[in-house]
Order: C-alpha cells, then sequence, then structure tokens
C-alpha cells in the first residue's frame, strides 16, 4: 500500500503534467468547485437532484478529485501531509479536547 506521501507525489505530477501549475488561490477556487460537485452528486444520488453533469454523477469520484486539490496545495504549500495529519488524529483522539459545536 502506498503511503500519503507517495500518493501525494503521484497526485502532484499527475495534475501538473495534465493541467500545469496553478496558485494556491486557484487551487482553493478548484476544491471548492469539487466540494459543490460532491454535495450535488449526493442529492442526486438521494433523488433531490436532476443532472446530467457528469460532475454529478458519482460523488466517492468527486471526493477523490477533492483529495487530488489537497495534495497538491499542502505540496504548494511544503506543508508535510503525513506529520499534520498525525497532529490532526492526537488531536481527535485526545479526551481532553473539547469539539467546536458543529
Amino acid at each position: 500500500m502506498k503511503t500519503i506521501k507517495e500518493w501525494q507525489k503521484l497526485f502532484v505530477d499527475a495534475m501538473i503534467k495534465k493541467f500545469g501549475s496553478s496558485s494556491q488561490e486557484k487551487r482553493l477556487a478548484f476544491m471548492e468547485e469539487d466540494f459543490n460537485d460532491i454535495k450535488n452528486s449526493m442529492q442526486r444520488e438521494n433523488g433531490n437532484l436532476e443532472s446530467d453533469d457528469h460532475r454529478h454523477k458519482d460523488p466517492n469520484e468527486r471526493i477523490a478529485g477533492l483529495l487530488s486539490n489537497v495534495f497538491v496545495l499542502a505540496d504548494q504549500r511544503g506543508m508535510d501531509l503525513e506529520k499534520e495529519l498525525q497532529k490532526a488524529l492526537d488531536w481527535y483522539l485526545d479526551p481532553n479536547t473539547q469539539p467546536s459545536s458543529q
């Protein structure tokens, strides 16, 4: 199984090859589009939206697209994604931390 760093490198290289590089701001806009596509595809899946748009056919595919953009943004920021994920997991597992209102 690939590590997160390996997946990240594969996606960063493939996305830059296919689409070229873009700014962090543009990457955030792509992520917002992905998020909206996820919402719409789930609504379509639940019968609450009629759409022939290919982006609304498979929410799992759109979630994977969002993750690929997260990998690229993390790379652009020079972020150690595995280290930050471990810190986030540690926070969730810490019985002394309180969840924010969601």
